[in-house]
């Protein structure tokens, strides 16, 4: 998993990917720069943590995803931070919803929370998230 923080003054922040420095001009809020994928599948009935909240001044950007029922029983499947944002059922087995956000405007969480996956069933549902942190 890619792992992503802010170091530096506000005038010139430095984003650390994976223990590397970011290059002149990196910021996690250019799509396909300074970009993390968390990808896998959560079976718990209610809300599952895919990306846990950044620290307070900072937010998950989200670039695009993925979320599908792996089961073969219908589940709702929804994606949110704070309050629901996206919602599918999942009716059988490879239902889903998959999105990809224009680079102008991506779904930018609020601050400092989570991003979870609700589900109305204890049934596998695969996910993929495309994201990056940025400060507030």
């Amino acid at each position: 998993m890619t792992t992503m923080r802010r170091e530096g003054g506000p005038a010139s922040p430095v984003y650390i990917i994976n223990g590397g420095v970011g290059g002149a001009g990196s910021d996690p809020g250019a799509y396909g720069s300074n970009v993390g994928v968390v990808c896998g599948t959560k079976a718990v009935s209610g809300n599952n943590t895919l990306i846990a909240a950044p620290a307070t001044g900072s937010r998950i950007v989200v670039w695009s995803f993925v979320i599908q029922n792996e089961s073969a029983t219908a589940t709702t499947l929804i994606l949110k931070d704070a309050v629901d944002r996206f919602r599918v059922l999942g009716q059988s087995q490879g239902d889903g919803l998959a999105m990809v956000f224009d680079a102008m405007q991506p779904w930018r969480l609020n601050a400092a929370t989570a991003l979870t996956l609700n589900l109305s069933g204890a049934n596998s549902c695969g996910y993929s998230i495309q994201y990056s942190i940025e400060p507030v």
